[in-house]
C-alpha cells in the first residue's frame, strides 16, 4: 500500500456528466488498492432553503434529487470496478465538506468543470474547490479531466522535483505507486539560467556566463542524481529514468514529459519565488493545463519521511 494506508478513496462529484473520469479513475485506483470508493455530493442549500422560507417538504425533493444524483455515480464507478462504493450527501459547501471527507482518507478525486459559454463550449477547466484540495488537503488529491487512453502501452509515472522537502514527499508517493503499479517512474528536474535573459548580463564577459551556467546546471545535475539514487535504494528493482530539462518553464517542460504518462506528480509547493503560498506556482499552472491525471501531495507536517533525495543544495525547479 501507499503511505496513505488502507482509507477509501474519496471522490467528490457534483455533475455526473463532469465527473465521469474522475469516478473511473477513483473506481480503478480503489480497486487496486483493495479499499472503497466513497463517492461525496456536498449541498449547501439547507441553510439557504429554509432561510428563505421554503417548507422542509421542498428541502427533502432537492435532497431526493441529490441522492438519485449520487446512486447514478455509484453506478458509473461500480461499472469502472469499483470494489466496494459508499455514497454521501453531506450538507455543506463543498470544500468543507470534502475536506473533513479526506481526514483518514487513502486519496481524494476531483474532476473539472465544463466551460460555459459559446467560445469555451465543451472545454474543461479547473474549479476552485480543486484548487483548495489540492493546497489544503491532508493526503495526496488527483485531478482527473480525461482518462489515459486504454489499450495502449502501459504507461508510467512522471514526477518533478527541485530538491525540496515538498518534491521529496511527491518522489516518495509517485516511487511507491509506481511500484505497486508496476511501471517505470520518472524524475524530471527543470533548471533554467539565472537570469532572465539570454545574452550575457550585467557586463559579463562569454567566459564567466559559460561557467555561471555550467555551475548552475551541474548543481541541478547533482541533486536529480541524488534523488534518482535514494529512489533506488528506497524501491529496489522499480526501474527508474530520469531527465534534466533546461527550460524557462518548469510547467512546460513537465507537461511535455508527462504526455502519454499513466500519471503526472507534484508537490505542493517548492523553492520558486511563490513558495509561501500552499500551492507553488508550477503545480498550479500544472493543474490547470494537464490533459491526464495529476496527484498533489502534500508533505506531512512533523513526519519523519526518512532519507531526504537531493537535499543537496538549492535551486530551481518544477514544484513552486
Amino acid at each position: 500500500m501507499t503511505d496513505s494506508g488502507r482509507g477509501a478513496v474519496v471522490v467528490g462529484v457534483d455533475r455526473l456528466e463532469e465527473g465521469r473520469a474522475a469516478l473511473a479513475w477513483a473506481a480503478r485506483e480503489a480497486a487496486r488498492r483493495d479499499v472503497a470508493v466513497r463517492v461525496v455530493h456536498a449541498a449547501a442549500h439547507s441553510a439557504d432553503l429554509l432561510d428563505a422560507g421554503y417548507s422542509s417538504a421542498v428541502l427533502d425533493e432537492v435532497d431526493a434529487g441529490a441522492r438519485a444524483g449520487l446512486e447514478a455515480a455509484a453506478e458509473v464507478a461500480r461499472a469502472a470496478g469499483a470494489p466496494h462504493v459508499e455514497v454521501r450527501l453531506v450538507h455543506d459547501q463543498p470544500r468543507r465538506a470534502l475536506l473533513a471527507e479526506a481526514a483518514g482518507a487513502a486519496l481524494v478525486v476531483t474532476g473539472a468543470r465544463r466551460r460555459r459559454g459559446l467560445r469555451t463550449l465543451g472545454a474543461l477547466e479547473l474549479g476552485s474547490t480543486s484548487l483548495f484540495l489540492a493546497s489544503h488537503a491532508p493526503v495526496p488529491t488527483a485531478l482527473v479531466r480525461t482518462l489515459p487512453p486504454a489499450g495502449g502501452p502501459v504507461a508510467g509515472v512522471v514526477v518533478g522535483h527541485d530538491g525540496s522537502g515538498h518534491a521529496d514527499a511527491a518522489l516518495r508517493w509517485a516511487a511507491g505507486y509506481a511500484a505497486e503499479a508496476g511501471v517505470e517512474l520518472t524524475v524530471v528536474a527543470v533548471w533554467h539560467p539565472p537570469f532572465a535573459v539570454a545574452a550575457t548580463p550585467y557586463g559579463l564577459d562569454v567566459p564567466d556566463w559559460t561557467q555561471t551556467l555550467r555551475v548552475v546546471e551541474d548543481a541541478a545535475a547533482e541533486r536529480l542524481e541524488a534523488a534518482v539514487e535514494a529512489v533506488r535504494a528506497q524501491q529496489p528493482g522499480l526501474p527508474v529514468a530520469h531527465r534534466l530539462v533546461r527550460d524557462e518553464s518548469a510547467a512546460e517542460a513537465l507537461l511535455a514529459a508527462a504526455d502519454g504518462s499513466r500519471l503526472l506528480v507534484t508537490g505542493t509547493r517548492g523553492r520558486g519565488a511563490f513558495a509561501a503560498a500552499l500551492l507553488g506556482s508550477v503545480s498550479h499552472a500544472v493543474l490547470h493545463r494537464a490533459g491526464g491525471p495529476v496527484v498533489v501531495v502534500p508533505q506531512p507536517p512533523g513526519r519523519d519521511l526518512g532519507p531526504e533525495p537531493g537535499r543537496s543544495a538549492a535551486g530551481t525547479g518544477p514544484q513552486g
